[in-house]
């Protein structure tokens, strides 16, 4: 099992910071599966990296979210402005 917390033992070097943040947000996109796969891996992800992380370190569950949004506005190709 993943834990985002191994991937980043340093937060003060933003190279591993910025690593452990993209890995954690691009657990988050999954998109190849279909119905109970898919249903099963969001479970799974919830339950086993989210909430413990979520609980454990707020604060970067934040940054987390933080960098998914935009990967997903660099992604979609989107202008949050124009939007």
């Amino acid at each position: 099992m993943p834990n985002a917390m191994e991937w980043c033992p340093n937060p003060d070097d933003e190279g591993l910071w910025a690593a452990a943040k993209q890995q954690t947000a691009i657990l988050m996109v999954f998109t190849d599966g279909k119905g109970s796969r898919q249903r099963n891996y969001f479970e799974w992800l919830e339950t086993q990296v989210l909430v413990p992380l979520r609980e454990a370190h707020p604060e970067i569950w934040d940054a987390t979210l933080s960098f998914l949004k935009s990967y997903l506005v660099e992604l979609w190709g989107v202008d949050l402005e124009e939007a």
